[in-house]
């Protein structure tokens, strides 16, 4: 079965929270940690990344192999590590938080667990 749903104007995060790993995509300012410093720790930053999780399911597979996640958010060990390569988004993380650059893709990629690797399926739909 093939859709006509698009992403575009954003990033994909994976979102890591309470040792669950969630893909997630919006605009890239969602995802500068320093502008959201209160409403993660008051927890309303959580509330409202729910809008913008990836069902991923509901997207053709060149969509989704065309929308690789490019940022890790680690709330559990507060880190973000980026592979976006237009903002410096490990440099706008909270205080005691650890941000890291990742250049290359792979390295990036590798870092997310195998089973929740979405490009990596052997579904060819489009």
């Amino acid at each position: 079965m093939s859709n006509n749903l698009t992403l575009s104007g954003g990033i994909v995060a994976y979102v890591i929270k309470e040792g669950n790993g969630f893909f997630y995509y919006s605009e890239n300012s969602t995802w500068l940690l320093d502008d959201w410093e209160r409403e993660i720790n008051d927890k309303s930053y959580f509330k409202f990344l729910t809008q913008f999780e990836l069902d991923v399911p509901l997207y053709a597979t060149n969509v989704l192999k065309n929308n690789l996640p490019q940022v890790l958010i680690d709330f559990d060990n507060k880190r973000l590590i980026n592979n976006y390569y237009d903002q410096a988004l490990e440099d706008r993380v909270p205080r005691l938080w650890n941000g890291t650059w990742v250049e290359d893709i792979n390295s990036f990629l590798d870092l997310i667990p195998k089973e929740q690797r979405y490009w990596e399926s052997t579904n060819e739909e489009s």
